[in-house]
């Protein structure tokens, strides 16, 4: 499959068939400068980003569904700095903003309902008075496959959900936190409420009596993690990888052969005697970007 790429004359670029993203915009004005970078693997939605400064990343995985609620749909990717979705999400009037040459990555086979917001930053600076220091310094958020972010869920700057687990509604993932796989969290700020669960996308208005008998037994291990420490996607190892790369296209690179093609289900699972001191980065070698097939650069310009 051939790739198209499009960049303007700052070197902003488009990586991907735009002809494959529904209501998809993409601005470099407020703030913005050059060298950004937009990949989309396949297909999606919504896609509404707006680039604060220059060489960000915007990782758009295939079958990524964004839709607006109460006006509300967007993306900010600052300096340096990178969002990632994986595939098979979707999300209902999603919010992020990733900013001071930190990260927010996001698995694959999520479900975020209305409302949500992701931020790895403050969004403006505070300072000690005493020493003129900067107090409140951007930290990266990791948020791993098939998460169940429930309404208003907020996720604040050095969080990492495990995967399988559940946010529940109105609640607030705060600085530090980890969220451990199959297992409910609630409230602000948000703490274990219950764990060895599992849960479906499937919808409960869907559930008829007369058709379904039993509808609370799914005998299925599809959604129920295991720690692998030779598997682990170690978020610190992940962290330390793209801040050692100096341009987005690097860490695209990095970040399409390391976890776009990685499948492994249990990558992100984490419990709480989980031992991933010695988990070390690995890449699937299913697929690689350089053996990707793109076309000769077309030159547009971006709003």
């Amino acid at each position: 499959m051939q790739i198209p790429v499009f960049q303007d004359e700052r070197g902003n670029t488009i990586i991907g068939d735009i002809s494959k993203q529904r209501n998809f915009n993409i601005s470099c004005e407020f703030g913005g400068g050059g060298n950004n970078i937009v990949f989309f693997a396949g297909s999606s939605i919504g896609v509404n980003v707006e680039f604060h400064g220059s060489s960000g990343l915007l990782f758009v995985g295939d079958n990524i569904q964004l839709y607006t609620f109460y006006g509300k749909q967007h993306i900010v990717v600052g300096d340096s700095s990178v969002c990632y979705m994986d595939r098979n999400t979707t999300a209902n009037g999603l919010f992020i903003v990733s900013g001071e040459g930190k990260n927010i990555i996001l698995g694959r086979d999520c479900m975020l309902s209305w409302d949500i917001e992701l931020w790895n930053t403050d969004g403006h600076f505070i300072f000690d008075a005493l020493d003129d220091q900067v107090l409140s310094n951007g930290q990266s958020v990791y948020v791993g496959d098939h998460i169940w972010l429930a309404r208003r869920t907020t996720f604040l700057k050095d969080a990492f959900i495990a995967s399988g687990s559940v946010i529940g509604r109105d609640s607030v993932a705060i600085r530090g936190g980890k969220f451990f796989s199959n297992a409910i969290y609630a409230g602000k700020p948000c703490k274990q409420i219950k764990e060895n669960i599992f849960w479906l996308v499937d919808a409960t208005s869907k559930w008829n009596s007369r058709i379904n008998s039993n509808p609370k037994v799914h005998n299925s291990d599809s959604f129920k993690y295991q720690f692998e420490a030779d598997n682990f996607l170690n978020p610190e190892l992940i962290e330390a990888q793209l801040n050692s790369f100096d341009n987005p296209l690097d860490k695209l690179r990095f970040l399409y052969d390391y976890l776009y093609c990685n499948t492994n289900k249990n990558r992100f699972a984490l419990f709480k005697d989980s031992n991933f001191v010695e988990s070390k980065l690995y890449c699937d070698n299913i697929g690689s970007f350089d053996r990707l097939n793109f076309l000769p650069m077309q030159q547009v310009r971006f709003s």
